[in-house]
């Protein structure tokens, strides 16, 4: 038995509270294919937080990068029974890594599960060589894969309970560079859901995890912090 059909048969009886389910090959999603995963674009505060304008770095040698909050690249994390799809639902490029810097990622994002029985819905964070790659270009990841199962059916002995019905993750990464780095990177923020069924109805056929967003205090965000070694600070 396989550990992915493994994996899936106990996704499906509730059994699994937390795995890491690692990806053995690049599976980029088509978004011709995938009419449901409708694509945002993020948008990107470079420097945002920094009080020395005149210099990549603020005055304590850190850069910071952010996402608008809600900027999900994805309205969904689509089930599909011929291929696992994994989505890049943030990305930040970073430029001018040199050897000994330090890059701090955090990403927070919600889904919802209204397909009636358990999906698992799984994260992990990369450096990327293009803001869509869901592979470490050559360096580590950032964070490992990871997920837990969102389940929807009634818990035993929780009369009336629907499950789970929401996830949401925070997730945290670090990269430190053994060496210059001279073309842009990107931390990626890859997603996806995995189950043995895809008879979701919502909002159609095979289904997935929605993605959640909150119009008042937003809710998926990916931030991240390069600090520089080499920046002369004053």
């Amino acid at each position: 038995m396989s550990c992915r059909l493994l994996l899936q048969i106990c996704a499906s009886a509730g059994l699994i509270a937390m795995t890491g389910v690692w990806p053995t090959q690049q599976r980029a999603a088509s978004e011709n294919g995938m009419a449901q995963a409708v694509r945002n674009q993020p948008s990107v505060e470079e420097d945002a937080w920094a009080d020395d304008r005149s210099s990549d770095f603020n005055k304590t040698g850190v850069r910071i990068y952010r996402t608008a909050r809600n900027a999900e690249r994805y309205d969904l994390l689509p089930l599909d029974p011929t291929r696992d799809v994994y989505l890049v639902m943030f990305s930040l490029p970073v430029t001018g890594i040199k050897k000994g810097d330090i890059l701090a990622a955090s990403a927070d994002l919600a889904v919802t599960n209204d397909c009636g029985y358990d999906i698992l819905f799984g994260t992990w964070m990369v450096l990327g060589a293009t803001p869509d790659e869901t592979l470490p270009a050559g360096e580590l990841y950032m964070c490992m894969p990871m997920g837990f199962n969102i389940t929807n059916f009634p818990p035993l002995l929780v009369s009336g309970s629907s499950g789970m019905h929401h996830g949401t993750t925070s997730r945290h990464g670090y990269y430190v560079a053994e060496d210059d780095i001279p073309n842009t990177r990107y931390v990626n923020f890859v997603a996806y859901a995995l189950s043995d069924r895809f008879d979701c109805a919502s909002p159609s056929p095979p289904g997935g995890l929605t993605v959640s967003r909150n119009a008042t205090t937003g809710i998926g965000q990916l931030v991240v912090l390069h600090y520089s070694r080499s920046h002369k600070r004053r």
